[in-house]
């Protein structure tokens, strides 16, 4: 019996979910925004500038610098339209399943079991699932409206309802 299930597919089917967190990609767009909005706004100045005559430039020293700030100026929202959907894109998630606990990273999902699981922990600033055979599975993203010492205790309390049969089971339909 492996202690990590990888399954390399998202094609392939899920156990039940319980709960489902997603990354918290917070700091991450705000990054790309405030980029964004530095470009934009470092081009509408040279615009500005240009136009003006506030700096002391010939017709064509103006017209290059009017084009370099009308190029930056569309070149921010550009990279806000680029950024931000390689930031909020991926499927990247943990959850809770009747059957353990789902990591999904990069679309490689591992699925450690709730009888592979010896404790989840968040003493440090990363998840640390460690599992029965010693080895340890770090978890460095922060989730959403989440906390890691809550999210370490819910896996927990999730896996000792599960080992103790408490856990509701999935029904089976006939299609």
């Amino acid at each position: 019996m492996s202690y990590v299930n990888t399954v390399t597919s998202m094609s392939d089917s899920l156990p039940p979910i319980i709960e489902w967190f997603r990354p918290d990609r917070r700091r991450e767009i705000l990054r790309v925004f405030a980029i964004a909005c530095g470009v934009l706004a470092s081009g509408a100045l040279l615009v500005g500038l240009a136009n003006t005559g506030m700096i002391a430039l010939n017709d064509t020293g103006r017209q290059v610098v009017a084009v370099i700030g009308a190029i930056t100026t569309l070149c921010g929202p550009l990279i806000a339209v680029i950024g931000l959907p390689m930031v909020i894109g991926g499927d990247d998630f943990l959850a809770l399943s009747v059957d353990g606990v789902v990591v999904t990273r990069k679309k490689v999902q591992q699925v450690i079991t709730w009888t592979e699981l010896s404790a989840a922990d968040a003493s440090t600033d990363r998840l640390r699932l460690q599992l029965e055979s010693g080895r340890v599975v770090e978890v460095a993203e922060r989730f959403a409206g989440i906390e890691l010492p809550d999210l370490a205790a819910r896996i927990n309390r999730t896996q000792q309802r599960a080992l103790m049969g408490l856990l509701p089971v999935p029904t089976q339909t006939n299609a």
